[in-house]
């Protein structure tokens, strides 16, 4: 039995990378256990039910007919929201033998299947949901021994701690997932590098804007570099790492003809590991004006939208109207209207609103 048992422990802990592993742990459990079949359900929290996820020699029809209706009536599952985790719920020691023979559950669901009794065990909690392992005990055979009840009450808390590292790690799993999602949607180039600019990170459209042969950043020998001479970003990024002095943010003006600037800043100490030297995050926004959306939003004609493009990329009316080849008395009435259908007073409101249009 020895054996048994510590087969069983190290399934319970190959189910916290694989979630594949909770069936083959099923298979092994249910007939050391006692039992003929098992499942795992999920019951989301404020919910008077739970879903079958997983589920071992269980036949389709159960399965099927506990989803459309029966877990509305399960009785375990009234009792099993408020039982500690790791405590073994069993049928045959909470409940009645009147309730056992009357209730609908068993008349109904249980017993035309064939199936006894169940056995629950909460797995984890979360603020979202709770997690079951169910065993069941087929109408043909005998209620488990006392030693095999001893094997579930040896192996609970394995099974506890399984559980509750499986959903830490499915947690952190959806986080960094939200997370990757909303980076690799930014309209933004991020990089992220220590205090000499070595490359530890870049997000998706940082590492497509290295590629590009005009981009005003580079890649030489590990370090993110700036094309343009004399762009200070060396010292920027040392500045944001805190050598010589205390942390501190700057920008980088990279190119005079598209006024981009690149953001320096260092990254908070306490969201890095213990041993992490200092890291810098560095955002450029790569993209322009999204003129189709600008004009959905805003209804601008042809002429306005040229015209808010020239103003976000930093130009001035009177440029603007040199670069149009119109009069600065069309420039002008054209900007009033660009301020009127943005409901904004100036013409630097004016710019920040259509670099938010743009993701800038």
């Amino acid at each position: 039995m020895q054996r048994h048992y510590d087969e069983l422990v190290r399934l319970c802990y190959e189910c916290v990378l694989d979630e594949s592993r909770w069936d083959v742990l099923l298979e092994h459990l249910i007939p050391l256990s006692g039992r003929q079949q098992g499942g795992m359900v999920i019951q989301a929290r404020g919910e008077r039910y739970g879903k079958v996820t997983q589920y071992h020699r269980c036949s389709e029809e159960a399965v099927q007919r506990y989803a459309d209706h029966f877990h509305r009536l399960d009785p375990g599952l009234d009792c099993m929201p408020q039982r500690q985790v790791g405590l073994w719920y069993h049928d045959w020691e909470h409940l009645s033998a009147n309730t056992l023979k009357l209730h609908p559950y068993y008349q109904e669901f249980m017993r035309p299947l064939d199936m006894g009794h169940n056995s629950y065990v909460k797995l984890y909690e979360t603020p979202s949901h709770n997690a079951y392992l169910t065993l069941i005990t087929e109408r043909c055979c005998s209620t488990p021994e006392a030693g095999q009840q001893e094997l579930l009450e040896q192996l609970s808390p394995h099974l506890r701690l399984a559980g509750a590292f499986a959903s830490h790690l499915a947690a952190l799993t959806r986080q960094l997932h939200h997370q990757s999602l909303l980076l690799e949607h930014s309209s933004h180039c991020c990089w992220l590098v220590d205090g000499q600019g070595h490359l530890v990170f870049a997000n998706q459209r940082g590492e497509a804007l290295l590629q590009r042969p005009d981009a005003p950043l580079r890649i030489q020998q590990g370090r993110l570099r700036a094309r343009r001479d004399g762009a200070p970003l060396s010292k920027t990024i040392q500045r944001a790492a805190g050598i010589g002095g205390p942390p501190s943010a700057g920008l980088v003006r990279l190119d005079e003809q598209q006024r981009r600037c690149l953001l320096v800043v260092p990254v908070t100490p306490n969201l890095l590991p213990h041993d992490s030297p200092p890291l810098v995050l560095l955002t450029l926004s790569d993209r322009a004006m999204d003129q189709e959306r600008a004009r959905d939003l805003f209804k601008f004609t042809p002429a306005e939208t040229r015209l808010a493009q020239l103003l976000v990329d930093g130009l001035s009316p009177e440029a603007c109207a040199t670069r149009l080849q119109v009069s600065i008395t069309t420039i002008r009435s054209q900007l009033r209207a660009l301020l009127r259908k943005t409901e904004t007073e100036r013409q630097a409101e004016l710019v920040a609103m259509l670099g938010r249009v743009a993701g800038n």
